[in-house]
């Protein structure tokens, strides 16, 4: 083996040359996905408690500040009222507009209808002895109105 000898200002610019080239390197770089890849060993990093962390070679940055929060995209915390156009028969009541909210009773998910009619909120029910469509939801105002809301072809929902 041929061992080769430095000089001690050989070595000193070497090791200060390195410095700055491992100080000019990115902190976290992203990949053509977005998820954050190591600068040391360009593996694809993880989110631990705090900081970002490589579980290839256990690098951590520490220089993370703080993640952006989540837009919560839950359907039961999106407090969105939702217009249900009029699908039935009649043309006249084509302009009659449900407005529907989805809310939580007890551990499920179940509309709240406001009356296209009458604008009070409505109860759901449900008919005994007739068989409606297995996804059609029926619902009743304190005036007598009766709506029944039942999902499109196309993925939407819409009353008759």
């Amino acid at each position: 083996m041929v061992s080769q000898k430095y000089s001690k200002d050989e070595v000193v610019e070497d090791s200060v040359s390195v410095l700055n080239e491992f100080q000019s390197m990115p902190r976290r770089t992203k990949s053509h996905d977005g998820k954050m890849v190591c600068p040391k060993c360009s593996s694809f990093m993880t989110m631990g408690y705090d900081e970002p962390e490589c579980i290839s070679c256990g690098y951590a940055d520490y220089a993370f500040t703080g993640i952006k929060k989540r837009l919560n995209k839950r359907l039961i915390s999106s407090a969105t009222k939702h217009i249900f156009r009029y699908i039935g028969p009649y043309p006249n009541l084509f302009e009659k507009l449900a407005y529907v909210k989805v809310v939580r009773v007890g551990h499920r998910a179940v509309f709240a209808v406001t009356c296209p009619f009458c604008g009070d909120g409505m109860e759901q029910f449900v008919l005994s002895g007739k068989r409606g469509d297995k996804n059609e939801k029926r619902y009743f105002c304190g005036v007598g109105h009766r709506v029944s809301i039942t999902p499109r072809p196309e993925g939407s929902f819409g009353w008759k």
